[in-house]
């Protein structure tokens, strides 16, 4: 049996230009993780605040728990998530270190 760490990571729904990201602006990035992963889970979207260079901002965040092998494959999704939604940093936190899909 393979024991995965469960994370979850924030996702933007606006650019920083105030734009709304599409569907399938989303459903392309969660095929780019799925690839990393085999899956994920979506929950719904939240409000939160964040500490940026240019002060704080207040935006919508899309929550999304993906099981790794590790923490090489969490680095990568972020990598990912800075490079594909053109992110200064992303926030990404571990819920457990014993996932099982049994």
């Amino acid at each position: 049996m393979n024991i995965l760490q469960l994370w979850e990571i924030l996702v933007p729904t606006t650019s920083h230009s105030g734009l709304k990201y599409s569907s399938s602006v989303h459903q392309h990035w969660d095929k780019q993780v799925s690839k990393i992963t085999g899956g994920l889970t979506v929950q719904r979207v939240v409000k939160g605040t964040s500490n940026c260079t240019t002060g704080v901002i207040s935006e919508d965040m899309i929550p999304v728990r993906i099981a790794v092998n590790g923490f090489g494959e969490i680095l990568e999704i972020v990598k990912i998530t800075k490079d594909y939604y053109n992110q200064e940093s992303v926030f990404v936190y571990k819920i457990s270190d014993s996932a099982h899909i049994l």
